[in-house]
């Protein structure tokens, strides 16, 4: 193996040669083709963007039921809610007999005060009429 800093040097060297050796374009054929380019971009953007809406509108009139009319109404009927109330025990209150990890007595039991419940409302589920 030679010297890393002489081989480097010949590198860059050898890459200047070649890049003289190189046809460059005019400047009207380097605007040319950049305006090919930029043509060719537009038209295949118009393209793929018109496949597009082409195929969402056609997706949105195969999906629909009625494309254009708003005369047919559904025939089922508007469901009203029902709201019916339940009892749920609130969580007791801790006293210090019954904080702690021993079991109750029974007289602990006996003295402990009964749970008050709260009513809570509970909804069925309500489906709404269709447009």
């Amino acid at each position: 193996m030679g010297n890393p800093i002489t081989a480097i040097i010949q590198y860059v060297k050898s890459s200047i040669a070649e890049l003289k050796k190189v046809t460059w374009p005019t400047r009207a054929q380097t605007i040319r083709y950049s305006a090919l380019v930029v043509a060719v971009s537009v038209g295949v953007a118009v393209f793929f963007a018109s496949l597009d809406y082409g195929f969402s509108r056609g997706i949105l009139f195969a999906l629909s039921k009625t494309p254009h009319s708003t005369a047919q109404q559904s025939a089922e009927p508007a469901v009203v809610p029902d709201v019916q109330t339940t009892s749920v025990p609130t969580p007791s209150t801790a006293t210090p007999e019954t904080s702690t990890s021993k079991p109750a007595t029974p007289d602990q039991k006996a003295n402990t005060p009964a749970q008050p419940t709260v009513e809570l409302p509970t909804t069925n589920k309500v489906q709404l009429p269709k447009n």
